[in-house]
């Protein structure tokens, strides 16, 4: 059993959290068919003998196992770009509602860059409902989520890059954080929001599609 155990936890990658809890289940129904075995009769060692090999080979069990992982991965990504990004959005659109006058300036050089954040909150909510949609219709038809997670990471960097592209060059062109800041203290706490918002994407990012190629499940299909 233990064996068993320390195979899979060798050949399983994904969210340290979701990895734990899974290894913890398989765990607790080892114990259970050792128990079963002990109380037929079995020997401490015959119990457990028989109740991993009941359990299987291992090495058929690892792709399901890793689907399972690699699909709470995307769940997590999903999420973040759900609330990361757009909820930071939000709150700069409240932040200028509220001290309209000290709203940064729009001159005509950088009124490309508007549309730019539009399109990295659009990035990010489209993403993540069609991301969701995918893993749910795949989990019910048994398919790898591999493709999806990569897709799902592929929006996240792609909205990061957008947001940042967008955010240096405001402050480049028309106003600092410095400046920001000096005539809207609050905007400090935006500020923190929107790096933490955007480091956790990218990382969520980079983690679906890192997980997604190591795990070997390259399915580029779109699931329709």
């Amino acid at each position: 059993m233990d064996t068993l155990l320390r195979r899979l936890d060798a050949r399983l990658y994904g969210p340290r959290r979701a990895r734990r809890e899974l290894l913890a289940e398989v765990a607790d129904g080892l114990a259970d068919a050792e128990r079963r075995y002990a109380e037929a009769g079995y020997g401490t060692e015959a119990a457990r003998r028989a109740a991993a090999e009941e359990f299987g080979d291992p090495d058929t069990l690892v792709p399901v196992y890793q689907a399972e992982l690699t699909a709470s991965q995307g769940r997590r990504t999903a999420l973040l770009l759900l609330f990361g990004l757009p909820v930071a959005s939000r709150l700069w659109g409240l932040l200028w509602s509220v001290v309209p006058r000290q709203a940064p300036p729009t001159p005509a050089e950088v009124a490309w860059l508007y549309p730019m954040y539009q399109a990295a909150t659009l990035v990010s909510v489209m993403g993540a409902v069609l991301g969701l949609a995918l893993l749910v219709r795949g989990a019910r038809r048994g398919r790898s989520p591999g493709a999806v997670v990569v897709l799902l990471g592929v929006a996240g960097a792609l909205a990061v890059a957008l947001n940042l592209t967008a955010s240096v060059s405001h402050a480049i062109v028309a106003r600092s954080p410095a400046e920001v800041i000096e005539n809207s203290p609050l905007a400090v706490v935006i500020y923190v929001v929107t790096v933490l918002a955007m480091a956790l994407v990218a990382t969520a990012a980079w983690r679906s599609i890192a997980l997604a190629r190591r795990a070997r499940t390259r399915e580029w299909r779109v699931w329709l």
